[in-house]
């Protein structure tokens, strides 16, 4: 509203409407105050916590989300480590079982071996598990391939083979071991050179008589020792 200069009468109108002066702007300080045009003191402040208000909720927003994201990560590596080492003790135990099965029956095959060859060189075909290799052979190396060429006992050996890429294959998957666990690795490892060894022995016999059966029985014998020492290492 303007005020006129001569008068003092305020008007919107541009000529004063008392004495027809031309009208003025009231463009001081108060003026503007009282118009509403000029911010004052207290109009700024609410403006300035509002801000730093926004500003403190922004920041906790993004320490929240980092929070969430910090721990999501966390979790994320603990879940992964925990399915892992469920993974390799389920490997563990399946290595254990194939093993367990291939070293029965190679210590089964072994025992005719040592049956076979004994009978034939004493030329005994008396009995049971061992007559129908022996019988009609003319020495022990004819009964020995009586015995690998019988078709029960090729099935047997081929079974063998089988289980030996079975444990072939789990021994591959035990390698790199999560933390806690090298104890386990390496028995299992221990394991596996005398359970090769043992499955040579089962399916390929060679030396003499006595020496077969020297090894056999020292085998055997180390073989039960790493059994024992790998379950032991067994998670509960």
């Amino acid at each position: 509203m303007g005020k006129c200069s001569r008068c003092g009468t305020e008007s919107d109108t541009r000529f004063c409407p008392n004495c027809g002066m031309s009208m003025e702007q009231d463009t001081s300080i108060s003026g503007l105050v009282e118009q509403g045009d000029y911010p004052n003191k207290e109009s700024a402040i609410p403006q300035k916590k509002k801000s730093k208000r926004k500003l403190i909720i922004g920041l906790i927003a993004g320490f929240v989300c980092i929070l969430i994201i910090a721990f999501g990560a966390y979790y994320g590596y603990v879940f992964e480590q925990e399915a892992r080492e469920e993974e390799y003790i389920s490997n563990l135990f399946d290595y254990a079982t194939e093993v367990s099965t291939g070293l029965s029956d190679a210590e089964a095959q072994c025992n005719l071996v040592v049956a076979v060859w004994n009978d034939a060189i004493w030329g005994d075909t008396t009995q049971e598990d061992t007559k129908k290799y022996v019988a009609g052979a003319k020495d022990f190396d004819a009964a020995l391939d009586n015995l690998y060429e019988d078709e029960e006992i090729s099935k047997k050996i081929s079974a063998l083979y089988d289980n030996q890429e079975k444990v072939s294959s789990l021994m591959r998957k035990l390698k790199n071991p999560p933390e806690g666990y090298q104890d386990c690795y390496d028995a299992a490892t221990a394991l596996y050179q005398k359970y090769t060894s043992f499955i040579i022995m089962a399916t390929s016999p060679t030396g003499s008589y006595n020496s077969y059966s020297e090894d056999f029985l020292k085998l055997d014998k180390e073989t039960a020792d790493e059994i024992s020492q790998f379950i032991i290492l067994l998670p509960d």
